[in-house]
Formats: C-alpha cells, sequence, structure tokens
C-alpha cells in the first residue's frame, strides 16, 4: 500500500490484558529478588534443565535465545509461557516500588530482559503468533480510509527445531473518497515451507475496487505525464502468484508457478480512452499463465534475511488455450545478497530484470515502483516490454541499555533503474530513488516497515509488513 503525505494513526495489538491491581511488595521482597536477579546476572550459573526450569523462581529464568528452554509437550510450552508472564509482570511490579536505585535498575533490566525473552521462546517452541495492526489513515488520492491487519506466524512442524517459521499477512483497507463512492482493497502474502525445509511455497493475493494510476507505456510518458485525473482510472481488480518448489539439490530448488490477474475498468479519463495501449485490452480483463521457477536459496530467514544469497528465475506463459484473454509469455530474474557484519547491521541488495513479449495487456507489463520495487515511485508509473532495477540497503537495528539489539531499527536505501520497449533501449533512460525507514519487530525476525521513498518524481510513504526485499 502506497500513501503520499498520510496522516495515520497506528494501533498495535498484540494482546488483551485485563486490568488488576498489583500488590504492594516490602522492602525485603524487592531487596532479596534484586540480589537473586544480580547474583544470577554476575555469576556464571549453568543453566538449569528444562524440567527444573517450570518450577523455578521468577528471579531465575534465562533470557538469552540460547539459554531459552524448548519442550516437546504442548502443555509445558503454555506453562513455561505462563511462568515468564508471571515473572515479568512481578517483576516489573517490583521495580516499580523500588526505592533504591540499584536494586530499581536490576529490577528494571531483567523485567525488560523477560519482556524481550518472551516471543522468542514462544518461537523457539513452535508456538503460533498472531499480531494485529491498524488504524485510520487519509490520502489526497482515496480520501478517508481505514486500514488493519495482521500477521500470523506458525511452524508447520515444531518438533522440526531447523525448519524455517512459516508467515501469513493479510491487509484490509476502506476508503470514503470525496464523491461519495466507497473503496476497499485486500493484499495478502504467504510464505510456508515444510518438509524439513525441502519443499516452499510462496504466495500473493490481491483483490479490491479501487482506483488506479496509467500514465502510458514508456519512460516518456511515465517521466512526463503528472498524476491527477487524467491518470487515474477505477477498476475491480484481482490478482493471484503462487509457485511451489521442491529442494533437488544442496540450496537448488525447482518447481511449478502460477499467475493469475483480472482488471475490469469501471470508469476512465479521456486521457486513458485516447491512449491506445490501454484501450486495445480494456475488454481483456483476464489472463491466466504457467511456468517454471528455479531457485538457489541460502538465507537464514526468508522473510527477513541477515546472512545469505538468493536467486530466482522464473517463466510464464499466457495462453487462450488455458483460459486468459491474451496470450504472451513473461521472464523474470531476481538477485539478493545479504551480508551481516556484526549482530546489528546487515547490508542487502536487490537486482531485478523483467522481460515480456506477445500481446501483454498494460496491467501486466514490465512494472518498477511501489512498496517492493524503486520505493519512491509509484507503481505503475513506468511500464513497458523490460524493466531493470537494483537497489542496495542499509539496515540498522538499535542496541538496547544491556548492548543486545532492540525491536526498533532503521534503514537507509538507494536504487537505480529503467524501463525499455526492448533490451536495446533498456538502459537509455535511468532514474534513481532513494529514502528512510522505520523498523518495528513485532515478532521474532518479523518486521513492520514504515518507509519513506524519495526520487524525482514525487515521494511515497509505505507500510507494510516484512521487508520489500
Amino acid at each position: 500500500m502506497k500513501l503520499h503525505n498520510p496522516t495515520i494513526l497506528l494501533l498495535s495489538i498484540t494482546s488483551v490484558v485485563g486490568c488488576a491491581t498489583n500488590p504492594i511488595p516490602s522492602t525485603e521482597e524487592i531487596s532479596q529478588a534484586a540480589s537473586e536477579i544480580k547474583t544470577r546476572l554476575t555469576t556464571q550459573l549453568t543453566t538449569p534443565s528444562p524440567d527444573t526450569l517450570l518450577a523455578a523462581k521468577r528471579t531465575q529464568l534465562p533470557t538469552l535465545y540460547a539459554e531459552l528452554p524448548r519442550y516437546e509437550s504442548e502443555d509445558d510450552v503454555q506453562q513455561i509461557i505462563a511462568n515468564y508472564n508471571d515473572a515479568q509482570a512481578y517483576t516489573s511490579n517490583l521495580a516499580d516500588h523500588a526505592q533504591d536505585s540499584e536494586e530499581k535498575a536490576v529490577l528494571s533490566q531483567y523485567a525488560e530482559d523477560l519482556d524481550y525473552a518472551i516471543k522468542p521462546l514462544r518461537e523457539k517452541n513452535g508456538d503460533s503468533m498472531f499480531s494485529l495492526l491498524g488504524g485510520p489513515a487519509y490520502t489526497p488520492e482515496q480520501g478517508a480510509l481505514l486500514a488493519g491487519g495482521g500477521l500470523y506466524s506458525f511452524t508447520t512442524d515444531r518438533n522440526d527445531i531447523d525448519l524455517q517459521r512459516s508467515s501469513i499477512t493479510g491487509f484490509m483497507m476502506v476508503n470514503f473518497p470525496s464523491n461519495g463512492s466507497m473503496g476497499y482493497g485486500f493484499q495478502s502474502k504467504q510464505n510456508i515451507f515444510f518438509n524439513q525445509n525441502n519443499s516452499k511455497y510462496e504466495g500473493v493475493v490481491n483483490f479490491g475496487q479501487q482506483s488506479s494510476q496509467y500514465f502510458g507505456v514508456g519512460y516518456d510518458k511515465g517521466s512526463t505525464v503528472e498524476m491527477g485525473e487524467d491518470t487515474t482510472y477505477d477498476a475491480n481488480r484481482g490478482e493471484y502468484i503462487g509457485s511451489l518448489a521442491y529442494r533437488f539439490f544442496g540450496d537448488w530448488y525447482f518447481g511449478a508457478n502460477a499467475e493469475m490477474n483480472y482488471v475490469k475498468v469501471t470508469e476512465q479519463s479521456d486521457y486513458i480512452l485516447a491512449d491506445q495501449d490501454f484501450q486495445d485490452y480494456a475488454d481483456k480483463p483476464f489472463t491466466l499463465g504457467l511456468g517454471l521457477v528455479l531457485e538457489y536459496d541460502s538465507r537464514d530467514f526468508a522473510v527477513n534475511a541477515k546472512e545469505g544469497l538468493y536467486f530466482k528465475a522464473n517463466y510464464l506463459n499466457f495462453n487462450e488455450k488455458i483460459g486468459s484473454d491474451s496470450d504472451y509469455y513473461k521472464a523474470n530474474f531476481e538477485f539478493r545478497s545479504y551480508y551481516s557484519f556484526n549482530p546489528t547491521n546487515t547490508i542487502a541488495s536487490f537486482t531485478q530484470f523483467q522481460a515480456t513479449k506477445g500481446d501483454v495487456p498494460f496491467y501486466d507489463l514490465a512494472t518498477l515502483g511501489g512498496a517492493n520495487s524503486m520505493r519512491g515511485i509509484f507503481k505503475g508509473q513506468f511500464i513497458d516490454n523490460t524493466a531493470f532495477e537494483t537497489t542496495l540497503e542499509w539496515r540498522h537495528t538499535f542496541s538496547r541499555a544491556n548492548g543486545l539489539p532492540s525491536n526498533h531499527g532503521m534503514t537507509l536505501w538507494s536504487g537505480i533503474g529503467g524501463v525499455g520497449e526492448s533490451l536495446n533501449t533498456l538502459s537509455d533512460d535511468l532514474f534513481v530513488s532513494y529514502g528512510v525507514g522505520y523498523r518495528y519487530q513485532i515478532q521474532p525476525k518479523m518486521n513492520i516497515r514504515l518507509d519513506l521513498g524519495m526520487s524525482e518524481f514525487g515521494n511515497g510513504f509505505y507500510f507494510n509488513f516484512t521487508e520489500a526485499f
């Protein structure tokens, strides 16, 4: 979702906790707890066994990821999670009432450590997690809107400690533009891993009734036509992109993919009515393509990698014989790299080449711009038969007082790209985008991102789950 100059209020809801009055602890209880915590933090102690931890004192629970216990029994998992929540609330209450500054600091730090440990504990034990985010917003194009979404993460086999965590995100928006009509949109992304990481499914689903932008085909139109009433059209839209791949050797995967598009134009401007590239396919709203995908994937964590490489090549054939309104093909090649030079700093890169050939409708040409491509360029501003882009991004996580990574971070990036009628013209007119972003880790290794992208053509604000690449 792209918002221009938005005024937005975001509300994060991860749990509902009943209100209760915490008991006022005695000075002796506060001092004893602080002493026990300090002893554990300053003395090299052996971490108790998982069974022992189920009955451990609230001041003696480990908080480092490597020390967090793992259980086979679901009942034990829920019990240890409850113990950590209880210990966090108990220690936080002690810290609130502590008078001695040293004791208060020890208790506050341990309460924070416990708070940071609870979600990693759930992740390590294969416990599913669901987080919500939502609130009102405003954009000049769509007027007032309400937006809400969720991130659901889980494991398909909690007994497999090496299996990557799967995730499903969903985001719904309803807008009320000044003309009195109501629009809506929904988008979802799925990353599912199973069979000891030997099989994986990736999917994207988008549908809705919203205004979209069409500038025209080629760099010249994208760079000279101003966004406004002339470039706006309304459409009922649906999109599905999915792939299922299987490991066949080392980190190499091979599989099948499919793509379905539906774009039924309901209202358009005179400028768009006069554009032949648009009108040739305005009455061909449906395309269906099937193809193959080849991947190399050595990333440590797919949705928020810090180390590893990723290469993907896919081919899709859209054919009337399988129900498509148009005959054409698409090829896409992308390469990503990730390198962390310490626990809080990562350099990530993304390079992509897109090519289309045949009777390609305007809504499925090679495209640059949007939340995941050349942020700062409006999605659909630059479309043509071929497109190329490369982006370099620095990702930084802020440290807590104890030196460990916090849930907050930032990014800086810059990218360059271009579109062309063919490979020969792809580099004729290149353009640059750059920006800055804020990150909040809503679940272990899974971020909410708020990005401000900029380019010579304008600015764009983006809110989404997971990284752009």
